[in-house]
């Protein structure tokens, strides 16, 4: 590799005895580069404007151009360099994360608008406080004692 650089050659192994040897440009490297073709899963994409954003994404930050999405399955078939295929695995792991989810425990409470003290109770103690309330009054109301201030 050092002596390719050197050189501005590129080169590509075609078997244990054989390197093959061109110059390093743009045309020949998308010639001759070994390429493969891997399928990817799309987890989270639900929908299939999901899916072709992620497409989008992934071929923008790789350079990939040979992609094809089958939305049925989920999945997104990349065709490139080992490298940008690599490349484009490790973004697909980052981006298609599950949506989060969110769970609410509500508790409903009343309010009591007739005190002069506004206070806030659960119901079910609300309940218990208002028939303690009517026991008092009602047992108070029957030994009425007249006191001294």
């Amino acid at each position: 590799m050092i002596l390719s650089r050197q050189t501005r050659t590129f080169t590509r192994v075609v078997d244990e005895h054989t390197l093959f040897v061109t110059d390093d440009s743009v045309q020949k490297v998308r010639e001759y580069a070994l390429e493969i073709e891997k399928d990817l899963v799309l987890p989270a994409s639900v929908t299939s404007d999901e899916m072709n954003e992620t497409v989008r994404m992934i071929r923008e930050m790789t350079g990939i151009t040979r992609t094809q999405l089958n939305t049925a399955a989920r999945t997104l078939t990349v065709r490139s360099t080992e490298e940008n295929v690599a490349l484009a695995q490790a973004l697909l792991e980052q981006i298609e994360q599950p949506h989060g989810e969110m769970m609410l425990e509500i508790e409903i409470l009343q309010v009591d608008a007739t005190r002069r003290t506004t206070w806030v109770s659960h119901p079910r103690r609300l309940r218990e406080h208002s028939r303690s309330l009517r026991t008092r009054s009602s047992n108070s109301s029957r030994h009425k004692r007249t006191e001294p201030y």
